[in-house]
């Protein structure tokens, strides 16, 4: 990542001040096929929503977590440790081998650390990016299955099965601090942007678990549908969709008024699910048929379905799509979202929508001068 200085950021900034359109690629999402031996990853390429290449992994590939510059991509392998993949020429540079069953994965903010939540050893495993080597490995005592960091970079939450628990780990001690009970059975987990809740699912149960990230506890209980997996928060923060793996559905959850506001039927089996980063679109991977559907949030319905034919068993457990890149057209008039983000010290702000233009420090932003900056777009893209 380039370090930004104060001045380099303003100049930045106002380089995209105007209202001329700038070209901005649409990301690719990246598909986990746990049906060849060994495993492989799919690529898909948002704009035609057509596979563009594949990737040969290790054996039985399910969770994914993709850097914030777009650069790496990271695969547990159930057998196999956690593969890192070069985007840039779709290569594996490393295998890294982690615990013991490797399920959930997710990236620290500045892309400096990987963090695995190995389920067979109830650990998690910290690996150092630069160097492709575990770091540490945090004992958790139960089956870890989801993992991810908070937006500011000093917690992790940890979802687990045989103790039904989130447990919070401080990234600086690798330590435990927290043990929130959650009911039945941890799955699928997510944070909201801002990151004051944290959504984990409890697929025994059938419910959304809501934690307030200020207390560590329990803030409310969604009912959703039959065995949900998969959770994905919108970039915006407006709502939160859960894949109902026996209810071949998502349920739309209203974060404020906590309650399914919406049910759609989508493949069989849906497992993975994510959020495009314009926030109008939504990716759901059904294992048991072997597609993808794709939802358009503004009408709630499925407008394509992608089918990769027999033989493929997709999951993508995790946020599997990638950043905008330089390529497409967003519209700078009317962004929906930008979110300026200081790797340095892990807080972030919300240049909402109308801003044409994005000055971070005007938003609430402190940027020192050797700080590092980056500004995530989430516009309007054709």
């Amino acid at each position: 990542m380039k370090r930004l200085g104060l001045t380099t950021v303003f100049l930045f900034l106002t380089m995209f001040s105007s209202s001329t359109a700038q070209s901005f690629a649409q990301p690719f999402a990246y598909v986990t096929d746990t049906g060849p031996f060994p495993g492989r990853v799919l690529i898909l390429d948002t704009k035609t929503n057509e596979t563009v290449g594949e990737v040969d992994v290790e054996i039985v590939p399910f969770g994914v977590a993709v850097s914030p510059d777009g650069g790496e991509v990271y695969v547990t392998n159930v057998i196999g440790g956690l593969s890192i993949i070069d985007t840039s020429d779709n290569s594996v540079v490393a295998t890294v081998a982690v615990g013991a069953r490797p399920i959930g994965v997710t990236v620290a903010p500045d892309g400096s650390e990987v963090f695995v939540a190995n389920a067979s050893d109830g650990t998690v495993s910290v690996v150092d990016v630069a160097s492709r080597a575990v770091v540490a490995t945090v004992p958790l005592g139960a089956e870890a299955t989801g993992v991810i960091v908070h937006p500011d970079g000093s917690r992790l939450y940890v979802s687990t099965q045989n103790d039904a628990t989130v447990e919070v780990v401080d990234i600086a001690t690798r330590t435990i601090v927290a043990s929130i009970p959650i009911g039945s059975n941890g799955s699928g987990i997510d944070v909201a942007p801002s990151g004051d809740e944290v959504y984990v699912v409890d697929d025994i149960a059938d419910n959304l678990v809501i934690i307030d990230t200020a207390t560590d506890t329990v803030a409310a209980t969604v009912p959703v549908g039959s065995a949900p997996n998969g959770v994905a928060v919108h970039p915006e923060g407006v709502a939160v969709y859960v894949s109902n793996f026996f209810g071949n559905s998502v349920s739309v959850v209203d974060p404020v008024s906590r309650t399914v506001t919406a049910t759609v039927a989508v493949g069989l089996g849906p497992e993975g699910i994510s959020v495009h980063p314009d926030g109008d679109r939504l990716y759901v991977v059904n294992v048991s048929e072997g597609t993808v559907s794709v939802i358009q949030l503004a009408s709630m319905s499925v407008v394509e379905v992608l089918d990769f034919g027999p033989d493929v068993f997709p999951i993508s457990f995790g946020d599997f799509i990638g950043p905008l890149g330089l390529g497409g057209v967003v519209d700078r008039m009317t962004p929906r979202l930008v979110r300026c983000r200081n790797l340095t010290t892990g807080r972030s702000v919300v240049v909402r929508d109308g801003a044409t233009r994005w000055d971070c420090e005007a938003a609430g932003l402190e940027v020192g001068a050797d700080d590092r900056v980056v500004i995530q777009v989430r516009g309007r893209v054709d």
